[in-house]
């Protein structure tokens, strides 16, 4: 048995690895491109991509990943304008547009709902770590204080019986605590 066999192939090997860090990805330019990944081409079928000139105009192209193709380039506007025609004659009607305008509120006032909700637990819980961290700064100074001064007040919980029956068994009265 050889014992420096191979798990994965070379080939394998060094596809993973251009995965890993992005060599198959597509880089996107900061711009917004609208119908970027939306279209692809009519004479071969690659998708269409988007490219920014003088930092102002959008142009299309084939990705040409099938060879050299025939589409020219054409203007972001020059498409939206041919997308945008057969909607120029849409009319919605009255009703549609308020059952629309309804369940929007109705999902603005949810929304607002849910945020309020979760606004109240998270300044709830801010507040009682609040009030954990000041009762640890507290208890922490006073257990200093009392390690400096050599005395510590434990307060006795429970009932007022249970404080008796414990205070006739000590030698002197106690009232809230114990002194040590």
């Amino acid at each position: 048995m050889d014992r420096n066999a191979l798990f994965v192939n070379p080939k394998t090997f060094a596809r993973v690895q251009d995965v890993l860090t992005g060599h198959n990805r597509p880089r996107y330019s900061k711009r917004e491109i609208a119908f970027r990944g939306l279209m692809t081409c009519a004479h071969d079928g690659c998708q269409l991509t988007g490219d920014v000139q003088k930092e102002k105009y959008v142009y299309y192209r084939c990705t040409g990943y099938h060879g050299k193709c025939e589409l020219p380039r054409f203007r972001e506007e020059d498409i939206g304008e041919r997308l945008g025609e057969p909607l120029k004659g849409l009319q919605v009607p009255p009703e549609i547009v308020s059952q629309i305008v309804t369940m929007l509120r109705e999902d603005q006032s949810q929304s607002a709902d849910r945020v309020n909700t979760e606004r109240t637990r998270l300044e709830s819980r801010l507040a009682r770590s609040e009030i954990a961290w000041m009762q640890h700064t507290w208890i922490s100074s006073t257990a200093r204080s009392a390690r400096t001064s050599g005395s510590v007040r434990l307060v006795i919980g429970g009932s007022k019986s249970r404080r008796s029956r414990c205070q006739s068994k000590a030698s002197k009265p106690l009232m809230s605590g114990i002194e040590l």
